[in-house]
């Protein structure tokens, strides 16, 4: 699921709902797999958008030197 999360990263309508419908589980099942990490779904993923522009802010910078 979380590779499934990376590719759909820049979807503005990523959610437990979709990402639950896409493995044919319930949102809930999504949420207590994130849950039994100490995080939530919503945290992930904004982690991971932070990581993404991160990536992209440090990536902007090399090209400029």
């Amino acid at each position: 699921m979380k590779t499934d999360i990376l590719t759909h990263l820049a979807d503005e309508g990523l959610s437990v709902v979709t990402l639950a419908r896409r493995h044919r589980v319930t949102p809930r099942y999504v949420q207590m797999l994130f849950e039994s990490e100490g995080r939530t779904f919503s945290e992930y993923v904004l982690e991971q958008r932070l990581v993404s522009a991160h990536q992209l802010i440090s990536d902007i910078g090399l090209a400029a030197q």
